[in-house]
């Protein structure tokens, strides 16, 4: 797109130049740096939420940042809010998703996205789970795949999936069916109803609050074939409306105004007195853990 972009190596050149530091992962041990960088310079950072991410008390995601901006009241429920400033706005990401009509014919949209050795032991089991269900309530399905998902699925109808395809696929689909995934809120968006099918347990501390219409929860194949057959019914009466669930979880980006409203709290930030005091203690520990992987060859 002919962006001027740089890669950061450890530190951002000339910050005295910045008013403000904008992220979308602050828990990075490269971002953490920088994030101590910006504090010893009086200068505050953002972290805007920017998926269905997992907030787990590990990572501490969205906690090293000045202000986290999240994208709807949902992402709250597994983040403790004392002591902490925090704005929920929207995500840029969907606003731009409008609903879309229900295609003439019942077909399910699966998104097979098991990577980087995350419950990969389940995959075969997981997509067989919803293929014969499919076959059980005489649906149609498209498999999407990964580009990372390094699982064979030959011989499923497959689509090797990318971001240029993904949504005129779920278009021409009545339901989609995934795992963990931002693509669950962006079917939602889309007018498709979307099932979060979860029989192997995951614990991704998010909050998903179905409702049962556009929404759903399975933990079992029973489960998702009752899913199934509800979101069957409801494109018999051609209803796809948008739903409480978008509002929770999407904040502004319900009424097309996240990016407008970022805009508005990043300029305020930017004036904002400092937040966090920089520490040398925790800029120590966070080159003790760079330099123990750079020897491991790891990354940071």
């Amino acid at each position: 797109l002919n962006i001027e972009a740089h890669n950061i190596y450890l530190k951002i050149p000339n910050i005295s130049d910045y008013s403000l530091l904008v992220l979308c992962n602050d828990w990075g041990m490269t971002e953490r740096k920088i994030i101590q960088d910006f504090l010893q310079q009086g200068k505050n950072s953002i972290c805007i939420q920017e998926s269905s991410i997992d907030f787990n008390s590990i990572d501490n995601r969205m906690r090293y940042c000045s202000f986290p901006v999240f994208q709807g009241v949902a992402s709250l429920q597994n983040f403790d809010l004392n002591q902490k400033i925090c704005a929920v706005i929207g995500n840029p990401r969907f606003e731009t998703l409008k609903v879309e009509p229900f295609p003439n014919v019942i077909k399910a949209f699966i998104n097979v996205n098991f990577t980087y050795g995350v419950f990969e032991e389940f995959r075969y089991q997981w997509v067989e789970d919803i293929v014969s269900s499919c076959f059980d309530l005489n649906i149609d399905y498209v498999l999407s795949q990964h580009p990372r998902d390094n699982g064979d699925l030959s011989n499923y109808n497959l689509l090797k999936s990318n971001a240029s395809l993904v949504h005129e696929t779920i278009k021409s689909c009545s339901v989609v069916i995934s795992r963990f995934s931002a693509l669950l809120i962006e079917a939602v968006c889309l007018g498709r109803p979307a099932i979060y099918y979860n029989p192997h347990g995951e614990d991704m501390h998010y909050k998903f609050e179905t409702d049962n219409k556009m929404f759903f929860c399975a933990n079992n194949k029973e489960e998702l074939k009752a899913a199934m057959a509800i979101i069957i019914s409801l494109t018999s009466v051609g209803d796809n409306s948008d739903s409480e669930f978008v509002n929770k979880h999407l904040g502004m980006t319900s009424s097309g105004s996240a990016s407008h409203y970022i805009n508005l709290f990043l300029k305020d930030a930017s004036r904002f007195p400092l937040l966090k005091k920089p520490s040398i203690w925790t800029k120590i520990k966070i080159y003790a853990i760079i330099c123990k992987r750079i020897l491991k060859k790891q990354g940071y």
